[in-house]
């Protein structure tokens, strides 16, 4: 399954979408800060946490389009109550707890290849045709009812990752808690997304040595002075800590630059993502050094497995260097975010002509469409 297109608005923040089109492999959103690349980013990672916990996102509305290897198209939409401020106040502090009881679901529709499966409007259900005013509202309609084309949706939204993003730093503390240890070893089905992909790194490293060896070896073409990389156990293996041999001397986690740490991360995500994930990475290029963005960018690009990434990024190495077909420019209209090809802004084929036009367009520095 693919994401095809994103139509949301964002009650909170002001904000709404005009519909976003990806690619199937890889896009590329690019513009000047503060025009929504974050933003379409964010509203990805709520449609997959709606489906995990019954969080509510006040006001937030959306429209997402998705198709599968058969061109069958799904198309999920749906809208959270919108609550006033004093509504979520409990003797004038911000409750958080409240807001699931006055910023639920208030509407929702399912659509299979133009058909509506599933939908609620006022409280009232309908499942493949039929009303039911008994069936209890709890979360989305998605995860109340099992069948397979809802479930295909369902998939492929849990498969989103949401990779290292330049505010959260990779780091190893889940490696210190026993529990994750035990299952790490008793489950050969773990994947990335659903249990970390530097936790998933060191499942490699124990249970696949020409897997790990493989992400190994291009980590080392990328830092020549590194020759070798481990994961060590202390305390019994309760502690789990990565070691990186550099430059002849062993060095453990806590004094590995960023820029490996997220080097790893990548080259992992691009290896082994399970089939038809969808990896999106803000501000690719946040603590990569030229020899890692160069290096990560063509993997990204040459990658032909079953992944789509959408990523964003204001480095003109990366921009330069992934094809013109695969960006999005993002501007602002008010509160409204737009994204154009570069086909649409008249962009020349050629690869320097149009990066050149790219980075001198009015579009790309302000933020606006003429």
């Amino acid at each position: 399954m693919k994401i095809v297109s994103l139509k949301f608005k964002d009650g909170e923040q002001g904000l709404q979408s005009e519909e976003i089109f990806f690619n199937e492999d890889l896009t590329l959103l690019v513009g000047a800060s503060g025009v929504g690349k974050t933003q379409i980013l964010n509203a990805l990672m709520k449609l997959r946490v709606i489906l995990i916990s019954d969080k509510s996102f006040n006001g937030f509305e959306w429209e997402i389009n998705l198709s599968d290897d058969q061109n069958n198209e799904y198309i999920w939409q749906g809208k959270f109550k919108e609550a006033k401020a004093s509504a979520v106040y409990n003797n004038n502090k911000f409750d958080d707890n409240l807001l699931p009881f006055v910023s639920g679901i208030d509407s929702e529709e399912v659509f299979y290849n133009g058909s509506c499966i599933s939908s609620l409007f006022g409280g009232m259900i309908e499942y493949q045709g039929k009303k039911n005013s008994e069936l209890k509202v709890t979360g989305s309609l998605l995860k109340q009812f099992n069948n397979g084309k809802q479930d295909n949706i369902v998939s492929a939204l849990l498969t989103i990752t949401n990779s290292v993003s330049p505010q959260m730093p990779v780091i190893f503390p889940p490696f210190s808690i026993s529990i994750g240890r035990r299952r790490l070893e008793k489950d050969d089905n773990l994947t990335s997304v659903e249990f970390g992909t530097l936790n998933f790194l060191y499942n490699l490293f124990k249970k696949s040595k020409q897997e790990f060896e493989k992400i190994r070896n291009i980590f080392s073409e990328i830092f020549p002075t590194v020759s070798n990389i481990e994961f060590r156990e202390f305390n019994k293996g309760e502690n789990i800590v990565l070691f990186i041999k550099d430059s002849g001397n062993w060095v453990d986690e806590t004094n590995i630059s960023s820029g490996m740490l997220r080097t790893l991360t990548h080259l992992t995500e691009i290896f082994h993502a399970p089939k038809g994930s969808i990896i999106l990475i803000d501000e690719f290029e946040n603590g990569l050094g030229i020899n890692c963005i160069g290096a990560i960018t063509e993997e990204l690009v040459d990658s032909e497995r079953d992944l789509q990434f959408i990523i964003t990024s204001h480095h003109p190495y990366i921009i330069n260097n992934i094809p013109y077909e695969n960006w999005l420019v993002v501007s602002r209209d008010g509160n409204t975010i737009k994204t154009h090809t570069a086909k649409e802004l008249r962009f020349d084929e050629s690869k320097h002509k149009n990066f050149t036009q790219l980075i001198n367009s009015d579009i790309y520095n302000t933020g606006t469409a003429q």
